[in-house]
């Protein structure tokens, strides 16, 4: 029984010699305990972390194969200014871990540019030593998961989902074209057939048939009968007349500005033809016309002011 409990203290005082003999030896391989290589995603940036064995620059079978998935992400996603980040645990001196990480980020830099990465792709490489361990420990305390080279690879920001637009309803043009109105009519006649000097007033009805030529302009025919008052010569007279009109408004309140020509004649009238300038307002069945007609056989100054007022339907 002395036995035993001897041989089980011989044991428990030999395990730390041969743990630290299993990880400190110079060259050894430190199969055992060595992570697996990570990939990760942080923000912005896609990381690929390389682990290395015990004092060890040369790339292992399984770092290659985080080497060639971090190449095969830069393809995809054309990012440049890779960055490279050597790292190496606290055994040794500080001054040897630091060229050891340097190498490490050397033999991964070399690797990415065999598996197809531009050398103008990666932009910083740069060796951290034994200061910025994933794992901390004591000053010299070896630990495979800091035994490591970062690949950070950024990552193009996501683009914004698209803005649903409405889409526009399409205008819908205009089915009636057409527009007959009837109305009444005053004039006030400048210049009397038989007296220049005296002036006469028209009264009557008025028939207008407009053709609209889309929202901008429209072509007109007016017919009107009248009574000449306070004439010399009283009697009945008609105006005929053709004009073009330029709409200035909106949709149901549409003001014009346009011109006539056409032919007067009648009891009091010099019959003549006549031109001249109008103006008009269109409501929703209402509109009204002030023309000023121009004589040819009367001076500027002496012509016809008509008026008409009149509702309209279209079709």
């Amino acid at each position: 029984m002395r036995n035993l409990a001897l041989g089980v203290s011989l044991l428990a005082l030999a395990a730390p010699s041969a743990f630290a003999q299993g990880t400190m030896g110079t060259g050894s391989t430190m199969e055992t305990g060595t992570p697996m290589s990570t990939e990760s995603m942080t923000a912005g940036a896609a990381d690929y972390t390389v682990f290395f064995n015990f004092d060890q620059s040369t790339l292992t079978p399984e770092g290659r194969q985080v080497v060639s998935d971090a190449a095969a992400s830069y393809q995809r996603t054309g990012e440049a200014a890779i960055s490279i980040a050597g790292h190496a645990d606290s055994a040794g001196s500080a001054e040897y871990n630091q060229r050891l990480s340097e190498r490490r980020a050397a033999a991964v830099q070399d690797a990415l540019i065999d598996a197809g990465v531009p050398a103008s792709s990666i932009g910083t490489v740069t060796g951290v030593g034994e200061s910025d361990p994933l794992v901390a420990t004591a000053d010299g305390v070896p630990e495979a998961r800091n035994r490591r080279v970062v690949i950070a690879i950024p990552q193009a920001a996501p683009e914004p989902a698209p803005v649903a637009v409405a889409p526009m309803e399409p205008v819908e043009e205009d089915t009636d074209p057409f527009q007959f109105t009837v109305g009444g009519l005053y004039g006030y006649n400048m210049q009397d057939e038989n007296d220049d000097n005296k002036s006469s007033h028209l009264a009557g009805l008025n028939l207008g048939l407009d053709y609209g030529l889309g929202s901008i302009m429209s072509l007109s025919l007016e017919q009107a009968g009248f009574y000449n008052l306070y004439s010399e010569d009283e009697g009945f007279g008609g105006r005929s007349a053709a004009g073009v009109d330029f709409n200035l408004g909106f949709e149901n309140v549409i003001p014009t500005v346009g011109g006539n020509i056409g032919y007067i004649y009648g009891s009091g009238i010099n019959d003549d033809f006549f031109a001249g300038p109008e103006i008009g307002l269109s409501l929703p069945f209402f509109d009204v016309k002030v023309a000023y007609d121009m004589p040819f056989n009367r001076g500027i100054e002496n012509g016809i002011v008509m008026a008409t007022v009149g509702t309209g339907i279209r079709f």
